[in-house]
């Protein structure tokens, strides 16, 4: 290696360097509970917000601060929810409701619902983080992303299936703001916003259960090791593909299709939403 390879390893060691001093002197960013939306879908096995026995359903909730409230001299927040059942079709329903207080412990980097523990940022690399229900997944790096005009630090780590997992400041889990993520159940964060930040994309509150029926739509094959391919007895609007973020990886609207082939390049889970006649079926695919 001569002289001027020498000097470009050096400085690109020196950039990595300050890349991740800048991460770790990075401020804390807390959750902002007065203008913080959260949207999040369930699939669970008896629901999260209703009693159905051993069926198994499909929710969307929006959740969002509205008021306060001081208990044992401490002031919380209070979460509210609002949202639908979308499946199965005997079960759609509208959701609304008093989830529970939730507040932030800035000093300790702590986020509490109630007197349960939710989110403990005082985490570096190599600690352990319970990302789901009874699985601490090991945080092997630190990064940052930028959500609502605002850099926040992530804790990146990935679970035995080699899936990438991410715990966000002031956002939370790729599981939701609520994470159920035990088994028989799985929970996702679908979109993150800010009341009155122009800066963000607004979280839609989900309220409308009629819905096109989904057998109107095929998405195959899933899991994918490449293409997809959305197909529809009826013509499609447009299609869009989300990653567990929120972030949009394809988008196609030219036209009523009856048939669209998509590539993903990247392996993880995404949410296809097909638009069809002025509403919205969501499906989630996995990319090996």
């Amino acid at each position: 290696m001569n002289f001027f390879s020498n000097l470009k390893f050096l400085g690109i060691i020196i950039s990595c360097f300050i890349m991740a001093a800048k991460v770790q002197g990075q401020s804390y960013t807390p959750f902002d509970f007065k203008h913080g939306e959260w949207v999040c879908g369930y699939d669970t096995k008896g629901g999260v917000f209703g009693y159905y026995g051993t069926y198994y359903i499909k929710e969307e909730v929006k959740f969002y601060c509205q008021g306060d409230t001081i208990i044992n001299d401490t002031l919380f927040n209070k979460l509210y929810y609002r949202g639908v059942t979308r499946y199965p079709e005997w079960a759609r329903r509208e959701l609304s409701g008093y989830y529970g207080p939730i507040r932030n412990d800035t000093i300790n980097r702590q986020v509490w619902l109630g007197g349960f523990l939710l989110y403990d940022f005082n985490i570096k690399v190599g600690d352990t983080v319970l990302f789901t229900c009874g699985s601490d997944e090991t945080v092997i790096s630190i990064d940052s992303v930028e959500y609502c005009d605002t850099y926040r630090r992530r804790y990146n780590a990935k679970n035995v299936f080699g899936d990438n997992l991410y715990l966000i400041e002031g956002v939370g889990s790729i599981f939701g703001l609520i994470p159920h993520g035990c088994m028989p159940s799985i929970s996702w964060l679908d979109c993150y916003s800010e009341a009155n930040n122009l800066i963000c994309d607004t979280c839609k509150t989900p309220v409308s259960v009629n819905e096109v029926a989904m057998e109107n739509i095929e998405i195959f094959p899933n899991p994918t090791n490449d293409h997809i391919r959305v197909t529809s007895s009826i013509p499609v609007s447009s299609v869009e593909i989300l990653d567990l973020l929120g972030r949009r990886v394809f988008y196609d609207s030219h036209g009523d299709k009856s048939e669209i082939e998509i590539q993903i390049r990247e392996r993880g889970v995404y949410f296809v939403r097909v638009g069809i006649q002025g509403k919205t079926v969501v499906r989630k695919i996995l990319r090996n």
